[in-house]
C-alpha cells in the first residue's frame, strides 16, 4: 500500500489557494451586485418610481460602491444652495456614522466641501498628508480617515451633492477604476436626486 507523502508547505499552499478562491468569489459577487444596481438605476432614470423606491435605490447604489471599491464607509451628502452646506443624507458601513444623518458637514472638516466647491473628484491615498482632509469622520471620532475618494453628484451642470467612500481596506490604494466606478454611479444618482428636487421644490 502506497503511502501518500505531503510535501513541506503543502497545507499552507492549500489554505492560501482556498483564501484566494474565496476572495475571487467575493469580488465576482460584488461585481454582479454592482451590475444589478446599475441596471436598476438606468431603468429608474427612464421611468422614475415613487419617492420611497428612489431613496432605496440611492441607498443600494451607495452600498454597492462601498462594496465594489472595498471601502469601510460611504456617504451621500446633498448640497444646499442657500448656505452652500453639505448635508449627510445616507451612510453605509458603520452604524455609529448614522448619528450624523441629516446633519451638516462641518466646512472645516473633510474633503467633500473641496469637491463641491471645485466640482471635481478627489482621490486621496494619504489623508494625513493632505490638508483638505479631516482627521476623522464628523460625529464619529473613533474612525481615523486614512484614504478617501469623493465625487460630485451633478445633473445638467448643477451640483446636487457629493458621494464619498472612506478607507480602502487592507491598506490598499484607491485606483482609477475606483474613481470610474464612483463617477458612473454618481451620473445616475444625479438624475434621481434631480427628480426628487423636481417633485419637492422648496417654497
Amino acid at each position: 500500500m502506497a503511502i501518500e507523502r505531503k510535501t513541506p508547505g503543502e497545507p499552507a499552499a492549500v489554505s492560501r489557494d482556498a483564501h484566494e478562491l474565496q476572495q475571487l468569489e467575493l469580488k465576482l459577487s460584488a461585481h454582479a451586485q454592482f451590475m444589478d444596481v446599475l441596471h436598476d438605476l438606468m431603468r429608474a432614470c427612464e421611468e422614475p418610481p415613487p419617492d420611497s423606491q428612489l431613496l432605496r435605490l440611492l441607498e443600494r447604489s451607495l452600498e454597492s460602491v462601498v462594496t465594489t471599491t472595498d471601502s469601510e464607509l460611504g456617504a451621500l451628502m446633498v448640497h444646499e444652495k442657500e448656505d452652500k452646506n453639505l448635508i449627510f443624507v445616507l451612510h453605509h458601513g458603520d452604524d455609529a456614522a448614522n448619528k450624523a444623518r441629516w446633519s451638516p458637514v462641518p466646512k472645516d472638516q473633510g474633503i467633500a466641501h473641496w469637491v463641491a466647491q471645485h466640482n471635481q473628484a478627489a482621490v486621496v491615498n494619504n489623508a494625513l498628508a493632505d490638508p483638505r482632509c479631516g482627521a476623522d469622520i464628523p460625529g464619529h471620532s473613533s474612525t481615523r480617515i486614512r484614504s478617501t475618494l469623493a465625487v460630485p453628484v451633478v445633473n445638467d451642470n448643477e451640483l446636487l451633492g457629493v458621494v464619498e467612500v472612506i478607507n480602502k481596506r487592507n491598506g490598499a490604494l484607491y485606483a482609477k477604476r475606483d474613481k470610474k466606478t464612483l463617477e458612473l454611479i454618481c451620473h445616475f444618482d444625479g438624475q434621481l436626486l434631480a427628480e426628487l428636487v423636481r417633485r419637492h421644490p422648496r417654497s
